[in-house]
């Protein structure tokens, strides 16, 4: 039979959380219990808070590839190696080419809103910081595809084409005759002609 002044030691864990802390920073956490008669030994550990969320976080389409959006940023504190984006609210992740602001996301479709679907994040080798909040961006049109030429005078000719069949329809057209100087088309609509040749 147990002795009536025996003690049962009984055990438990207690979680508590410790806050105020600085993103990406380690720190070493020493701890010790107290009671009536005094404190006991200290026991050591160390932790290493998580990366901060990237902020001021802007998407914008890139000119003449739909099927990317730059996204510039400013950077979270601390020893960052580079970032991650996600284009479907956060069910997964790709790693960016680029490990400074701004980064590409791509593989898009061209003429496309991501509404409120677009989030990045921070890494540190294996470590993943807090996403930012959903954003949105839209991608710019695909390219038209001429189908002939004709009419050709010797001040004009008439452009036949065919618009990208994007969700977010072009509202304008371009043309370039050197390769790099670009002019705004009158309308939309095919044939476009082209004069002051």
């Amino acid at each position: 039979a147990k002795s009536q002044d025996a003690i049962q030691a009984l055990s438990f864990v207690l979680v508590f959380t410790v806050t105020a802390l600085t993103a990406n920073t380690a720190y070493t956490i020493d701890l010790r219990a107290a009671n009536a008669s005094g404190d006991s030994s200290a026991a050591t550990a160390s932790a290493t808070t998580s990366l901060a969320s990237p902020t001021d976080v802007t998407a914008s389409a890139v000119d003449g590839d739909g099927s990317q959006l730059s996204v510039s940023f400013v950077a979270p504190a601390g020893d960052v190696t580079g970032y991650q984006y996600s284009v479907d609210g956060g069910s997964t992740w790709t790693t960016a080419v680029q490990t400074s602001s701004p980064i590409r996301i791509t593989g898009l479709a061209g003429g496309t809103t991501y509404s409120n679907l677009l989030k990045i994040r921070a890494a540190k080798g294996g470590v993943r910081g807090s996403p930012t909040a959903a954003f949105s961006g839209t991608t710019t049109s695909g390219a038209p595809t001429i189908s002939s030429i004709s009419n050709a005078t010797d001040t004009a000719f008439d452009v036949a084409f065919t618009l990208s069949t994007d969700p977010v329809s072009a509202t304008g057209l371009q043309y370039s005759l050197d390769g790099g100087t670009w002019v705004t088309a009158a309308g939309t609509t095919s044939p476009l002609t082209i004069t002051g040749l």
